[in-house]
């Protein structure tokens, strides 16, 4: 029997040039102490490549870097790359706001990173 309540999630997108997807079961990127991670942003070839841009606080003018909570963060044109703190404490986020655009379209988002120390676990220990 279908649930008429439960409605369907799609990907979000910017027209069909630019796409910005996210996982419907999970809004929230987890990191985990001295993982770095990279995020890839891509665009469809006919409106050339895309360029990401970091539009909140804590830049770093001097080196380029995004300051965070959770840990230090690099954005290329291609994607983000995230150097996370060794130390960190549970619950803290770390919320960024970006542009990225391409020849055809512009698109804003943001990205919230968090420390759930049990999303860091092989196996699911916070059950």
């Amino acid at each position: 029997m279908e649930d008429h309540n439960d409605k369907k999630i799609e990907n979000l997108s910017a027209n069909c040039k630019l796409e910005v997807s996210f996982n419907p079961k999970n809004k929230i990127i987890y990191v985990c102490p001295r993982k770095p991670q990279y995020f890839l942003v891509t665009s469809s070839k006919c409106c050339g490549e895309v360029r990401v841009k970091y539009t909140g606080c804590n830049f770093d003018c001097r080196t380029g870097q995004i300051i965070g909570d959770l840990g230090v963060y690099t954005v290329f044109d291609s994607g983000i790359v995230l150097y996370p703190y060794k130390n960190m404490c549970p619950g803290t986020i770390d919320t960024l706001t970006f542009k990225a655009k391409d020849d055809c379209t512009t698109y804003d988002f943001t990205v919230i990173f968090a420390y759930i120390p049990c999303e860091c676990c092989k196996e699911k220990c916070c059950k």
